[in-house]
């Protein structure tokens, strides 16, 4: 699907005729984000079709540094306000004819993201725009940095109509500058969901899924807090692994909070529930958590896309919000 929609935008952009090198600027694999892995997917489209490899300036959350692969030409240190001119100056003098810059909120450093207009006002060539989230009723300095950030931009675009609306009620946004590109997903094979299931050991099991990175604020604590209470006390095996998997996350920064009487999906018949984290290789950006009683009773399962998947078991009882 990428390789149907926004190539032929940048091909049909009204500065050439023929396809143009292409320069993006966003966040990049091995990094952990979802908008580096729809920018490394993104590329890969684009370049197949164009029969080029193209370029990418990295941008690298604070504090952090990446083995980025060779396409990574150079990088913005989030709330380094010097790199974003620096970065201006290298796709000014790279042979990319266009750049494309994607964007989403906390991406970048600087109130509400304004230190991406030092580099858009130094760049020289056609900037397009890719917004991941528009969010309504913005306050002022929100909505005076996505105008900014709109009217600095050859061409813009959203991942749905609803997008292009709320840029034109909310932020003035003419919505002839701004194109629909639906977000796509991989083209994979249909296959039964057994012949999924039965690698990750959950052959005739009941499985609730979604996609993406975890996260609040995308309403998987509602369907969590929708399934039945549990025993508030653990075995003790369940406990060292309740523990590992916070230890999983207080290493990586993710603030949660746990309700002891609460477990994802867990009908309370049984304390040997269990909460399994599927976690692949360091290049394959994405986890499976899934809980179930040994019964085989309910579980929730919340997956995001994974090549080469390799389950560890952890077996825990109380429920998990990430904050």
């Amino acid at each position: 699907m990428l390789t149907r929609t926004l190539p032929p935008l940048l091909i049909s952009a009204p500065w050439r005729a023929r396809p143009k090198a292409a320069l993006w600027v966003g966040s990049y694999p091995p990094r952990e984000c979802g908008i580096a892995t729809f920018t490394e997917d993104i590329r890969g489209a684009y370049d197949a079709l164009t029969k080029e490899s193209s370029d990418v300036i990295a941008v690298t959350d604070a504090d952090k540094s990446y083995a980025y692969p060779s396409c990574v030409i150079g990088e913005i240190g989030r709330d380094h306000f010097a790199s974003y001119a620096a970065a201006a100056r290298l796709a000014n003098a790279h042979r990319a004819d266009v750049i494309n810059l994607q964007h989403e909120y906390g991406l970048f450093g600087g109130e509400r993201g304004n230190m991406l207009l030092e580099f858009m006002s130094r760049v020289r060539k056609p900037i397009v725009t890719t917004l991941h989230t528009i969010l309504p009723n913005p306050e002022p300095s929100l909505r005076h940095v996505t105008r900014e950030i709109c009217n600095r931009s050859d061409a813009v675009i959203v991942l749905a109509e609803a997008g292009r609306r709320l840029l034109d009620q909310h932020y003035g946004i003419d919505p002839r500058r701004v194109h629909i590109v639906l977000h796509g997903a991989p083209d994979v094979p249909l296959r039964v969901s057994r012949h999924f299931k039965r690698p990750l050991g959950l052959r005739g099991k009941t499985v609730l899924s979604t996609f993406g990175l975890l996260s609040r604020g995308k309403g998987i604590e509602y369907v969590i807090d929708a399934l039945p209470s549990i025993q508030d006390h653990l075995c003790d095996a369940c406990r060292g692994h309740f523990d590992a998997v916070r230890a999983h996350l207080t290493d990586r920064k993710i603030e949660f909070e746990v309700r002891p009487r609460m477990v994802r999906g867990v009908v309370p018949v049984s304390i040997t529930s269990r909460i399994r984290l599927v976690v692949g290789e360091p290049r394959v950006r994405s986890r499976v958590v899934h809980m179930s009683d040994r019964a085989g009773s309910r579980e929730c399962h919340t997956a995001e896309r994974r090549r080469n998947p390799r389950p560890t078991d952890h077996r825990v009882t109380p429920h998990v919000i990430l904050r």
